[in-house]
């Protein structure tokens, strides 16, 4: 668990201090640096960019479970992340941007955009073998391999905290090359402790070839299909959480920059720091919710992952009304970032609900075979609703901004209500993988 979760912690930071750098990099003006897009331009290519990073890994499932083994999987996506990560920090357009002041050269823009797309062939390769061989850290199961994805997204989160303020302050502050060669450094650890400790520290977990596996093949029964449905029902309700928590990095991103009054005592907040509030309550929440979810275990009164995920889109629904009460009652001034700090502790509630809890259920709800290619397939549904954050947060250039919060408010309010009531139902055709390990 120590070199997984340290592996991810690197590659986290490393990508949550580009996704953070990025839409304000490509709307920063030509002179300051950027590209100069308007924001909707903008808003696209993080959309496609973030939501490609999430979906991608249903192919590196595939790839894990059909062609090479989980850990060879996660060693040529580390180092693929790596590349891409030096391209951006190298590129010619980090140290000669623009020409003529009027925005980025070709070969600085396509040097940028191969950076980016190794990136996400890498992620796509690395994040359902890693999750994967976590899941089996713990073949047994139950409330203790809960626990183990708990602390496994606890390391991640710590990773991204220090991805969005190292790197994110370095590209905002002192230079955009800065940032992106940070990111670069941060996977190169990663990769280093990884590659050399991990035959000493995993043994044999994830290192058989797919047809070693062979023997675990039998047919898909109807309890299999049924589980797979869930799977299924879980993960349109994931389209949604995703659709409002991402706006983190686009809509708000800009709507921080743009419309917050972000001074807190004479110093102005940067605008990647202020994506770090939902880790930090995330960090507050999980030994809680760690230590409620044990408690609650031994009285066999857990609350199923469903529930859990009901919560998280609850939380982030309270979220957006926050929001809409900065908009209205700001007056003529600025509203304070405090309300912006608000809305992401719930952010980082919900976050604290959703992912562990959600990556486990899927991994105990598949069969053994298609576990990496069922996770692969959870994360194609944060991939779909991370897209749908471009197309959102567009609504922003026609109305208002609370406009959209409360569109944003509304939906996750009504999502949460309905996956509550539907989980009674949906916990029939789970037949029990909540409580007992299965195959």
């Amino acid at each position: 668990m120590y070199l997984v979760a340290f592996a991810e912690l690197w590659e986290r930071f490393s990508y949550w201090g580009l996704v953070g750098l990025l839409v304000i990099f490509l709307t920063a003006s030509p002179s300051n640096g950027g590209w100069g897009w308007d924001n909707a331009r903008a808003l696209q290519l993080y959309g496609w960019y973030a939501g490609l990073a999430f979906a991608l890994p249903a192919l590196g499932a595939w790839v894990a479970n059909s062609v090479i083994s989980e850990r060879r999987c996660i060693a040529i996506g580390g180092i693929v992340i790596l590349c891409g990560h030096v391209l951006l920090a190298m590129s010619p357009s980090m140290a000669h941007w623009y020409s003529g002041g009027e925005g980025p050269n070709a070969a600085g823009t396509a040097i940028f955009l191969v950076g980016l797309a190794l990136v996400l062939l890498g992620t796509g390769l690395l994040k359902p073998a890693i999750s994967s061989i976590v899941a089996g850290l713990y073949p047994e199961s139950g409330a203790r391999r809960d626990e183990g994805f708990t602390w496994f997204f606890t390391a991640i989160y710590i990773g991204a905290a220090f991805g969005a303020i190292v790197v994110g302050y370095l590209g905002e502050r002192i230079g955009w090359h800065y940032g992106f060669g940070a990111a670069a450094i941060g996977m190169a650890l990663g990769m280093l402790a990884y590659l050399t400790k991990q035959n000493a520290w995993l043994g044999d977990i994830g290192a058989a070839a797919p047809i070693k596996r062979q023997h675990s093949a039998r047919p898909l029964t109807r309890v299999d299909w049924e589980r797979i449905g869930v799977i299924g029902v879980q993960g349109l309700f994931t389209i949604i959480y995703a659709a409002a928590f991402y706006q983190m990095f686009g809509m708000l991103a800009l709507y921080s920059r743009d419309r917050l009054d972000r001074f807190i005592g004479g110093f102005e907040v940067p605008v990647t720091w202020l994506q770090t509030v939902n880790l930090w309550s995330f960090f507050l929440c999980v030994p809680l919710l760690s230590a409620a979810w044990r408690k609650l275990s031994r009285q066999h009164r857990n609350p199923s992952a469903s529930y859990k995920l009901s919560f998280g889109i609850g939380s982030l629904a309270i979220g957006y009304l926050v929001l809409v009460a900065a908009e209205s009652g700001s007056g003529p001034d600025l509203p304070s970032v405090l309300w912006l700090i608000g809305a992401y502790v719930l952010f980082g509630l919900g976050d604290s609900l959703v992912w562990a809890n959600q990556i486990s259920l899927t991994s105990k709800l598949a069969p053994l075979r298609y576990r990496p290619l069922l996770v692969g397939g959870w994360y194609i549904c944060i991939g779909i609703g991370t897209w749908l954050t471009s197309y959102i947060g567009m609504l922003a250039e026609h109305y208002s901004f609370r406009t959209v919060f409360i569109q944003l408010a509304c939906g996750c309010a009504i999502a949460a209500l309905l996956l509550a009531l539907l989980t009674p139902l949906q916990q029939r055709f789970m037949h029990g993988a909540e409580d007992t390990g299965h195959e």
